[in-house]
């Protein structure tokens, strides 16, 4: 399976199962960013883990990743994780919404895509907002 095609099982195939209007790149649409690094897609990402979850109560959870493979995460618009490790605003502000199957939920008025510079103007390590 190609990279393009794991990345719309899990984004455009869930959405249109549970009949969300997301998981799929259209003007206007909401949309979250994740970069990967795709020669991080390796057979570290099956090695065992266990990270402390302090919202409950330290419980481990088992968790496989290498946090080197994702490299940037941003959801409307504000980055939520950077080179590995997450931002102030993970856990501190509202950065996302619960979409319901089955019921249309319209993007976040304000955020038009003309905030972004021009493809012309972005160069590598450009921040986010």
């Amino acid at each position: 399976m190609t990279i393009e095609q794991a990345v719309h099982r899990l984004t455009g195939e869930l959405a249109d199962w549970y009949q969300i209007d997301a998981g799929h790149l259209r003007m206007g649409d909401r949309a979250d960013l994740v970069i990967v690094d795709p020669a991080r897609l390796d057979e570290s990402l099956d090695s065992y883990n266990e990270q402390l979850v302090e919202q409950y109560g330290g419980l481990s959870r088992m968790v496989n990743r290498n946090d080197d493979t994702v490299t940037r995460c941003a959801c409307r618009r504000r980055a939520v994780f950077l080179k590995g490790q997450p931002t102030e605003v993970l856990g501190t502000q509202r950065t996302g919404s619960f979409l319901r199957a089955d019921t249309t939920t319209p993007a976040p008025t304000g955020l038009r895509p003309s905030r972004f510079p021009p493809p012309s103007s972005r160069r590598a390590g450009w921040p986010m907002r």
